[in-house]
């Protein structure tokens, strides 16, 4: 999903998508262009006095997503700076705790030592590294067949495996099966440099966190019979719909990925975000995909774990990812690429510091899900009052995916123009969500709603929304 703001007075935000390509003959374009292999109605064409590559050229068509990003950054709302600011109720960072990450890690008293500045070890994450995120995972995901350090790779954040996994398991034009909705990283990342073609699976209002999901995915192979099918994503627990999936369903969804020969990626990095709504029934609990025994449901070599600290620990800036595989082949053929996304060594050991201090996680992911909890809790109770459906099951992330489908304004156009007409809405108050279009929404109007925020930010943004749609904002200090 890509925005472009423009910043006439503040802000303005236009979504635009890129549309499928059909499989073309030379894949070398292919490759070339692989971005454009994303689902959308816009195609970027080249400059034709360009002076880059062919491929080159094709990205530079792209809209501009470094402005973009720093004017909604450099437009941050501030209680006493700038209280006009943009609220970002859209990105899914664990803002309310970064305060409390940063006074945690202050009383490690770390400090910069010459060997932050050499080459050291190489790029695939140091050995400490390395060896405390593997502890760390087989301890809290209750790992069966327990993973070394040897098993671990990693990169500059979960994003980066991505690419590096759509290099590794696919050739240029191979399809990958998403589930919608769908967190956009997976299409935009796989597809970006490594050409690779996402296939989107839809439930039809069945649950898809049950194994009566597995017809749909039988569908879209069978429709897409000219496709070669080489993985499929799960992210578990679900970005955008925040719920896990039982270990029924997971069992299910091997057992379909084995059959079709499909490398099956757990993204987790949820993993330990989850909290419990008082008087709500929620979703099932997080069980990783690699707490039993799985052997005889899937080739262990076909399934991979994707894990960081940016989620559960609020360590977005430090950009640590890891996977960890049983696939040896699969590690050799990354970390011989891993060069390209070279964490530096201060940020690995701060990492190591994090994953390392078991009484700091336990009470920083004790307190993370107190606040997730309390400011979901908030959230629900504003749309309640405010008439504005949400995933009410939803137990993980920092985000409720909420409908605002009877509150979109009567213009002409397609239903995702009518959506877009909603987001300008929001965007006039000064409060920024992820629509559903570019997530794979089943129709217009759904938005992923991000409530890890300090308090202040959490009230003035709900205000703002409320008012958005026309509701008095009264009800946001009631709750």
């Amino acid at each position: 999903m890509l925005y472009r703001f423009q910043k006439p007075g503040l802000w303005k935000l236009r979504k635009l998508e890129i549309p499928c390509l059909p499989r073309i003959a030379r894949m070398v374009r292919l490759r070339l262009i692989g971005f454009l292999l994303c689902a959308s109605k816009v195609i970027a064409q080249p400059a034709p006095n360009s002076t880059l590559a062919e491929r080159g050229a094709a990205f530079a068509a792209l809209p501009d997503q470094r402005t973009g990003t720093e004017v909604l950054y450099s437009s941050a709302w501030d209680e006493i700076s700038n209280p006009n600011g943009v609220i970002n109720f859209g990105t899914a960072e664990n803002a309310a705790m970064l305060d409390e990450r940063a006074r945690v890690v202050q009383e490690y008293k770390f400090q910069l030592k010459r060997e932050h500045f050499n080459q050291t070890v190489g790029p695939w994450g140091s050995p400490r590294l390395r060896k405390a995120l593997a502890t760390h995972v087989n301890k809290y995901f209750k790992v069966h067949n327990t993973f070394n350090e040897t098993e671990v790779t990693f990169a500059t954040g979960v994003t980066a495996f991505f690419d590096l996994l759509g290099w590794s398991l696919f050739n240029t034009g191979d399809a990958i099966l998403l589930g919608t909705p769908s967190y956009p990283g997976f299409a935009n990342d796989f597809s970006k440099r490594a050409g690779v073609r996402p296939i989107f699976v839809s439930f039809n209002g069945t649950d898809q966190f049950t194994p009566e999901s597995i017809p749909y995915y039988e569908a879209a192979i069978a429709q897409s019979s000219n496709e070669k099918f080489r993985a499929m994503v799960i992210c578990n627990p679900h970005n955008p719909l925040g719920q896990s999936y039982p270990r029924e369903t997971i069992i299910a969804l091997m057992k379909f990925a084995s059959k079709h020969k499909l490398h099956l990626i757990f993204d987790e990095v949820y993993a330990l975000s989850t909290h419990t709504i008082p008087g709500e029934e929620g979703g099932a609990s997080f069980s990783s995909a690699f707490s039993f025994d799985s052997s005889e449901y899937i080739d262990q070599k076909y399934i991979h774990l994707l894990y960081g600290t940016s989620k559960d620990f609020a360590t977005f800036g430090l950009r640590l990812g890891a996977l960890l595989t049983k696939n040896t082949e699969l590690t050799r053929a990354v970390f011989n690429q891993v060069t390209y996304y070279w964490p530096g060594n201060a940020l690995q050991e701060i990492g190591s510091l994090i994953l390392e201090d078991e009484a700091g996680k336990e009470a920083f992911v004790a307190k993370s899900s107190e606040t997730a909890a309390r400011n979901s809790g908030r959230v629900r109770a504003v749309l309640d009052q405010a008439g504005v459906p949400y995933s009410r099951k939803a137990n993980a992330g920092f985000f409720l995916w909420v409908d605002f489908g009877k509150f979109l304004p009567n213009v002409t156009g397609d239903q995702w123009a009518v959506e877009r007409a909603f987001t300008q809405q929001l965007q006039r108050q000064n409060v920024f969500l992820s629509a559903g279009q570019g997530q794979r929404a089943p129709r217009a109007g759904f938005y992923r709603l991000c409530f890890s925020q300090p308090d202040a930010a959490l009230k003035e943004g709900l205000r703002r929304l409320v008012r958005a749609i026309g509701k008095d904002e009264g009800i946001v200090d009631s709750v």
